[in-house]
Order: C-alpha cells, then structure tokens, then sequence
C-alpha cells in the first residue's frame, strides 16, 4: 500500500500550490496530546499471500505528546502505536505490531491563515512483532476412542515475536480549527528483525486523529 503513502503526499503538495510568494504558517509553541486510530495494510512478506501465509488488513490506534518552538515549522512527537492483523487462509490466529519512537515533523510552506498545514515526517524508536496461532491437539491418550468428538481435542498457542529497531516515514496534512488539530496521515513503518522477513513486521498505517493544544 505504499501508493497510500504517495496520494497523501501528493496531497500535501498540491495543498502547497497556492503558496507562492506567501508566507509559511508557523507551528504553535508548546505542547500538545494526540490520539489516533484508522486502517492498517500490511507490505511484502508480512503480507504475504493466501498460499504461504501472512496477514490481512488490520487496524491500528496511536497516542502521543509533540512539542512544536514558537515561529518554526519544526516540531517532535513521541508516540506509541498498537496494530493488529487477521492471519490468512482461515487460519485462527493474529499479528500484531507495537512500536514506541521519536518523530520529527516538518510543515510544507502554505498560504499564511489558511488554517491547512500538509506536512512530512519520519522518526525511529523500538518495535515488537508477534505472531500468533491458535492450533487443536487430538487427545488420544487420555481420551476412550468412545468419547472423542469435540472433547477429543484441546487448543493450543503458538507464536513467535522479534523486537528490535523501527523506522518511519509518510506524510500528513492538518487542519488547524480552534481549540484542537484534526489530521490524516499515512506512513510507511518497519520492525528489524534477526529471524525472517515474515516477522519483520513491514506496514503501511493510515489513521485519523485528533491534537489537543492545553
């Protein structure tokens, strides 16, 4: 889904071609609170396919503290983010990503008052994969092959994880209204990963949220 990713910064860019010989609107000092939440799309192995596995659209929710300096258009968020996925081909099972990092944002020069600011940010932190699936065990030594049926099996969970360092990058556009920000951003996020490209954990989440200015 990495075509998200460029329909938003096309976005931003065409929100920028009024601009000319205007003024760039200076990010609000201080700090601020955001939570979020939309669809996640998984990319390459993670997604996979329904012959050899992988994972299906899911969802994801953020929360976060930025900090933005007076009459610069640079500004830091810290934030956390969940998001979990349906395992393919039926199987009984899930995925899911938590990641915690440091974003820097950068706004796209905009006419001055237009309340529009589309933006472009990337960050690094620590990222968790794990991978979950839900299997049955047939019970035949402990159970009379008289009474088997649906008692004859027991569910078991297997699962594996990886953590290590993330990285991000996407582009958003905000809208300035008055006492909060709303946004839309996508972004492409991946987790390291020592065992295999499957638990890398490669994702493109695309969100909705809401920044509250104290």
């Amino acid at each position: 889904m990495k075509r998200v990713i460029v329909a938003v910064a096309t976005l931003a860019f065409a929100s920028t071609l009024g601009a000319q010989g205007a003024m760039m609107s200076p990010a609000g000092g201080g700090v601020s609170f955001t939570v979020g939440g939309g669809a996640s799309f998984p990319t390459s192995d993670f997604k996979g396919n329904s012959t050899d596995g992988g994972t299906n659209t899911g969802w994801n929710v953020l929360g976060g503290v930025g900090f933005n300096l007076p009459s610069i258009p640079v500004g830091l968020r810290a934030e956390v983010m969940y998001q979990r996925f349906g395992i393919k081909g039926g199987g009984d099972g899930n995925a899911n990503i938590l990641t915690g990092g440091l974003n820097g944002i950068l706004q796209v020069p905009v006419m001055e008052g237009s309340g529009v600011s589309p933006y472009v940010t990337a960050g690094i932190g620590w990222g968790r994969t794990q991978v979950s699936f839900n299997t049955t065990t047939l019970l035949d030594s402990r159970i009379p092959s008289g009474a088997r049926g649906s008692l004859a099996v027991a569910a078991t969970t297997a699962s594996v994880s990886e953590s290590g360092f993330m990285y991000n990058a996407g582009a958003g556009v905000k809208f300035s209204l008055a006492s909060f920000d709303a946004f839309v951003e996508a972004r492409y996020m991946a987790v390291a990963s020592d065992k295999n490209d499957f638990v890398k954990g490669t994702s493109v989440p695309v969100f909705f949220g809401l920044t509250f200015r104290p």
